[in-house]
């Protein structure tokens, strides 16, 4: 392997554009979703990356956890993935997904780069744990409109994934079907919502989740807010589909 291609990306992908088994059968209809199951791993040392930011289409995908992995559902065709973490060089590139397959690997190697940081002053202040502004979630926690788990509840928990701390909580359903990683839905009397799940804000940012376990290490977490209803939604997390409830999850950093 030259020089330019390890340096680029250590890039495997199981059924994407380089090949894959065709389905079993003929004229089969075409997956609705593809998983894109990662690893993202240190070029220099062969280690995992923990704690690496990923973007698929300039949406926030999930984090790597302990293993340097992460998993991403995907329509067919292609993505362009961002992947970043402090101390190594960013990686962007294409991937494209065949509708005939099921799962897709993807191994992706980060180089390491030197860092130069200006000294550093710090303020404390306790409303600004996390990414982004999260004085909104003290906010809306003293107006008691939904419900809140700050990152003390989450240790007392002791949850494995994010889906232990909800269970819980009123008015929100786990369910599970053979190996495939919990669902979570909120009890509605509105026929849309049986088949619904709820929107889910990153750091503030709105993303695709329909695996809430899949979307970030439970290790990362420092506060969620989960709203069960469009009922008393503060203006600001009011989306299109938010009838369903809504799931606001923040990250430690």
């Amino acid at each position: 392997m030259c020089s330019a291609l390890r340096h680029a990306a250590l890039l495997m992908l199981a059924g994407g554009s380089v090949g894959g088994a065709p389905a079993h059968g003929q004229g089969a209809p075409p997956l609705v979703r593809v998983t894109v199951s990662g690893v993202v791993g240190d070029f220099q040392t062969g280690g995992p990356v923990v704690g690496a930011f990923v973007k698929v289409d300039g949406d926030v995908g999930g984090i790597t956890d302990d293993a340097g992995k992460f998993r991403v559902e995907l329509a067919p065709g292609a993505h362009w993935f961002d992947i970043r973490r402090m101390g190594y060089q960013p990686r962007t590139f294409e991937v494209r997904l065949e509708p005939h397959v099921l799962v897709a690997e993807l191994r992706v190697a980060l180089t390491q780069v030197p860092l130069d940081l200006p000294e550093v002053i710090v303020k404390a202040d306790r409303t600004r744990l996390v990414f982004g502004d999260q004085r909104g979630f003290y906010r809306r926690q003293r107006l008691g409109t939904g419900h809140f788990l700050t990152r003390a509840d989450i240790e007392a928990r002791l949850p494995q994934v994010l889906s232990d701390l909800l269970r819980p909580i009123p008015g929100v359903e786990i369910y599970q079907s053979g190996i495939e990683d919990a669902r979570i839905r909120m009890k509605s009397r509105l026929p849309s919502c049986q088949q619904e799940t709820p929107l889910v804000f990153l750091d503030g940012i709105e993303v695709w989740a329909p695996s809430l376990d899949a979307l970030v290490p439970i290790q990362f977490v420092e506060a969620i807010e989960v709203y069960t209803s469009s009922v008393n939604l503060p203006a600001e997390l009011a989306r299109f589909g938010a009838a369903c409830g809504v799931i606001v999850v923040w990250t430690r950093h």
